[in-house]
């Protein structure tokens, strides 16, 4: 078996492969290295919501209800057997349980709050609102109430880096900084032809590729999808005081909007994510200056005091999503 892409998919399915069939021979194959792509760049949150879009269909219909809630469950379900894995590998991926905040800067957003808390209680969420009096201790930019409900955060690129070495450990061979231009068919089997012309033949491939899919060929169809480029920023590390001023709970935050921004403290340093642009996966993208900029901006918007602190990072990533939010199988 050969898998191509060394994000938290891949590992995962050679992990898998390698547990349930200790004699099978497994080869992960990744462009760059384990975790370049959105598997090592993202927020680090885990959240067990279906699709978002979901939660604008019918829950009058027993059976779609029933089917959304068992896909809650699902996820909720792979996270606490993610979290037991972890615990047992001794993976230090900072691993903490905690509640992701929403919080309602005017009245549309106190509604879209109490709508949502509505359709996540009703999909199995354990949520918890609150009023305006108790929003200055969760955080500290002007909010009219607020809702939390439960996640995991993460370090992600950590994460992956433990899922390499567990791969390793089972005997996985992994090829890393070995791009993959070409698969297809061939009567031995599916063959992959590496940027240098290497080949590999397997008996079946996993891809695992997510936003690079596009940059390989391949002899069949791919079903539609978009591709998205998502950006952060880390400032330095924030005295105790600046901290408070942030969240006095540390409390995990995000905007109940359409143009979504979420941050956590992590280190001490505000991590601060958003904007959701059209990607082209290319590194022009992740370097895109007037997305850093306006995220920037929208950050100090909220926590103007930090207008002297330094940025320590800033980096994007792309992700590829398809019109369902379903994974390709």
């Amino acid at each position: 078996m050969a898998v191509v892409g060394g994000g938290f998919a891949g590992l995962s399915a050679a992990q898998h492969l390698k547990s349930s069939q200790p004699d099978l021979s497994v080869a992960l194959v990744e462009a760059k290295h384990i975790g370049f792509g959105a598997s090592g760049r993202n927020a680090g949150w885990l959240l067990s919501l279906p699709p978002v879009h979901w939660l604008l269909d019918d829950f009058d219909d027993p059976q779609r209800l029933d089917d959304i809630r068992w896909t809650a469950q699902f996820c909720r379900d792979n996270i606490v057997q993610l979290g037991r894995w972890v615990a047992n590998e001794a993976i230090d991926c900072a691993w903490t349980p905690s509640r992701h905040l929403l919080a309602a800067r005017n009245r549309l957003e106190v509604a879209a709050l109490r709508w949502l808390m509505q359709r996540y209680e009703a999909i199995g969420l354990c949520c918890e609102f609150f009023e305006k009096e108790k929003m200055t201790r969760l955080v500290g930019y002007p909010a009219i109430a607020g809702m939390t409900y439960e996640f995991v955060s993460i370090q992600p690129y950590r994460l992956a880096r433990g899922l390499r070495q567990r791969c390793l450990d089972q005997d996985v061979r992994i090829y890393e900084n070995t791009p993959i231009k070409t698969i297809r068919s061939t009567s031995r089997g599916v063959q992959l032809i590496a940027a240098d012309g290497a080949t590999l033949t397997a008996r079946k491939v996993i891809l695992a590729t997510n936003a690079y899919t596009s940059t390989l060929m391949l002899d069949v169809d791919i079903p539609a999808t978009s591709t998205q480029h998502t950006y952060m920023l880390a400032t330095e590390p924030l005295n105790p005081d600046m901290l408070d001023r942030i969240s006095q709970t540390r409390t995990p935050f995000g905007d109940p909007a359409f143009s979504f921004y979420i941050g956590r403290i992590f280190e001490n340093r505000l991590i601060f994510n958003g904007i959701d642009r059209a990607s082209r996966v290319t590194p022009e993208d992740d370097r895109h200056l007037p997305s850093f900029i306006k995220l920037h901006r929208e950050m100090l918007r909220r926590f103007p005091f930090l207008e002297p602190v330094s940025l320590a990072g800033a980096w994007g990533g792309a992700v590829q999503q398809t019109p369902s939010d379903a994974p390709i199988v």
